[in-house]
């Protein structure tokens, strides 16, 4: 005999239309609060002076010229080159970072409690939920303990 809590799954779930997009700002992004520092190398074997495009895949010239002519829209230091080929880019905090479209806060939804057996898919309200996920759990100890 298996026990019921094998049977039955209790899942507290907020799918994505339970979400919303937010700023560095509401989540506190780290970035945002203290700023970041990027860094990029080019390959040697580039011909960048003459050329206006690298094919090496691990060269970064292009990014390089782009940050520097302000395409990347964000306010940014560049510090003397201590290495070279390798370039730094320090941002200062207090603007988006650069995955500021994947941050995501709850619209305010309830969450999803979920009572799965089965195939039998439930959604409950909260005191249901917790009533059914105690008495199973209360089940499965009396059966633990019976051996």
């Amino acid at each position: 005999m298996t026990l019921a809590s094998q049977q039955t799954k209790f899942h507290m779930n907020r799918p994505p239309d339970h979400w919303r997009k937010a700023t560095c700002y509401e989540v506190a992004c780290p970035h945002y609060m203290y700023g970041w520092h990027l860094v990029l190398g080019i390959v040697a074997e580039c011909d960048h002076l003459n050329t206006k495009r690298c094919d090496a895949l691990s060269c970064h010239w292009p990014e390089i010229q782009w940050i520097r002519a302000g395409g990347i829209g964000r306010h940014f230091t560049e510090p003397e080159q201590l290495e070279p080929m390798v370039y730094q880019f320090d941002f200062p905090g207090e603007q988006p970072c650069f995955k500021e479209s994947t941050h995501k806060v709850p619209r305010g939804l309830d969450v999803l409690l979920i009572r799965r057996t089965g195939r039998a898919i439930l959604t409950m309200d909260f005191d249901e939920w917790s009533y059914r996920f105690n008495e199973e759990m209360y089940e499965a100890d009396r059966l633990r303990q019976a051996g």
